[in-house]
């Protein structure tokens, strides 16, 4: 019992490790990719969109508010509403799909984050493995975890900004 604990936590460690170590990498990859073929493949997306902003026309208090607000908002609020709702309520109601279950609820999770579709892929690829055992274990509080952790980066992206 105590080795299976300790495997399943050593594979734990491992993913969060490896999509820690991703997570720059694509993020970096997406931003260079939306900004030199955003006119030609993302022309659709409204012109608030752009992420270039001077942060040097903010007053540093406005930054700051901005930052503190982020962190509750997009670190906490955010990714615990959407874990209760993609995989609580949708995932458990999509059960009777089998293991394609995970497949479809992944895609739609992506697919939902429809202000970033360059990282659509990238999603499906990270969170695979974290949604699985997610559905294996019947347990949120994992999911719940790490995607407040993925969110935190955009956080740490804003402090950087600084």
């Amino acid at each position: 019992m105590v080795k299976k604990i300790a495997r399943i936590l050593n594979g734990l460690f491992l993913i969060l490790c490896a999509f820690t170590a991703l997570f720059p990498m694509l993020h970096v990859l997406a931003v260079s990719f939306s900004s030199s073929r955003s006119v030609s493949v993302f022309h659709w997306l409204p012109s608030e969109y752009n992420y270039v902003q001077d942060m040097s026309l903010f007053s540093e208090n406005y930054i700051i508010i901005a930052i503190v607000a982020s962190f509750f908002i997009i670190t906490l609020i955010l990714p615990i509403t959407e874990e209760l709702y993609f995989r609580g309520f949708l995932l458990a109601r999509m059960k009777w799909m089998g293991k394609y279950s995970v497949l479809v609820n992944l895609a739609l999770f992506a697919v939902y984050h429809f202000w970033s579709p360059w990282l659509i892929v990238a999603r499906i690829v990270a969170f695979l493995p974290l949604f699985y055992l997610v559905y294996k274990k019947d347990s949120l509080k994992l999911g719940i975890f790490v995607h407040c952790l993925a969110n935190f980066t955009d956080v740490i992206a804003l402090v950087m900004l600084l």
